[in-house]
């Protein structure tokens, strides 16, 4: 799960107004949800730049709660769980090779030596490989081909391989740092066009 938590001080923009201060909440509460509509928008364009994901696929797990008047803050809530790696992203397919990967021998199994898979735009695909080798078999609930391997060398028990969660990637430091400035420009800005709409009553 993922929250950022953006606090402005509001000891300016009561002087500013004045005598109309008791307005300071409601020209909170517009900045904050300027601020988190643009701060989502920065989000999804900033991790589909950096990631094998889409930026609709960000936007469908996003959850704003708008600010008004007597809670002037916005929340903004990514929340997700870790896909398998042979589904991962939401329908983008970045196992490689990804067409021999639902192929299968007479016997059942998966007719692929080395299985790759590529999260980050920039690092290309990369070998999964290890101790614990992945295999491919259909899941037994959802009936999907899914990417697995061994608990333990010495467990016939078997456990999903996941790709990271998409609020994962989202927290980076640089999409972090981005998100942080461009919410605070907007809430600035968005702060001095409210209280001049205000005054100017």
């Amino acid at each position: 799960m993922f929250v950022m938590d953006l606090r402005i001080d509001t000891y300016n923009v009561k002087n500013r107004l004045g005598t109309m201060s008791k307005k300071t909440n409601l020209v909170m509460a517009h900045a904050a949800n300027h601020a988190a509509k643009s701060g989502k928008a920065l989000l999804k364009k900033e991790t589909a730049a950096k990631y094998f994901v889409r930026q609709k696929d960000i936007s469908s797990l996003v959850k704003i709660t708008k600010a008004y008047a007597r809670k002037p803050y916005a929340v903004l809530l990514y929340k997700d769980g870790y896909r398998n790696l042979a589904h991962w992203p939401l329908k983008s397919r970045t196992l490689s090779p990804y067409n021999k990967v639902i192929q299968f021998d007479f016997e059942g199994r998966p007719n692929v030596k080395v299985y790759k898979a590529a999260i980050e735009r920039k690092q290309g695909k990369q070998k999964l490989g290890g101790s614990r080798k992945p295999f491919i078999q259909i899941a037994r609930k959802s009936g999907n081909i899914a990417l697995f391997r061994r608990i333990s060398s010495n467990s016939n028990k078997i456990e999903g391989v996941a790709g990271p969660s998409f609020p994962q990637l989202i927290q980076t430091q640089e999409i972090m740092d981005k998100f942080r400035k461009e919410s605070r420009d907007v809430i600035s800005r968005c702060i001095e066009s409210e209280i001049d709409k205000i005054l100017k009553k």
